[in-house]
């Protein structure tokens, strides 16, 4: 079964909008959740994992409210890592090539679409939350293209 790129985005899209605006979820896990629900059908990893969404869970809002990096900024490196990364701390080349993997991510948000991936910059003062839902509703769609590039099960 093949599945298109762009469908598999729209769906991404849809779900953060419904997490992000609906739900009422920080950007991290809506983030994460969308790209899970886009991808279950063509990936084997869970980005939406019970471990990873608690361990993910003091992250949201620029590092728990701290004036740091964008929720869906750091839930896309996640997500890279998942995809890309390994469990083997010795495994340089591995390591290396996610980390590579997750700074295009990390460029690509900031001089390619957001002029920043720092929270308390994208957000505004005082904050419009607003602007979070299409963050990441726009980057689970990219971090779709990215974490399926040699799918297979993805046509182009």
């Amino acid at each position: 079964m093949s599945f298109k790129l762009k469908d598999l985005q729209e769906i991404a899209e849809a779900k953060a909008k419904e997490y992000g605006k609906e739900k009422d979820y920080d950007c991290l896990p809506t983030t994460l959740l969308a790209i899970n629900d886009a991808l279950k059908e063509v990936d084997d990893v869970n980005y939406a994992d019970q471990t990873v969404l608690k361990a993910a869970s003091s992250l949201s809002m620029g590092f728990g409210a701290y004036d740091a990096p964008c929720g869906a900024v750091t839930a896309g490196s996640i997500a890279i890592g998942l995809k890309y990364g390994t469990s083997d701390v010795g495994d340089q080349a591995t390591s290396a090539y996610a980390r590579r993997r997750s700074r295009e991510w990390m460029e690509w948000f900031k001089y390619y679409r957001y002029g920043s991936y720092n929270c308390f910059d994208l957000r505004g003062k005082p904050p419009v939350f607003d602007n979070c839902v299409s963050f990441c509703a726009q980057s689970a769609a990219k971090l779709v293209d990215i974490l399926t590039e040699g799918n297979p099960k993805v046509t182009r």
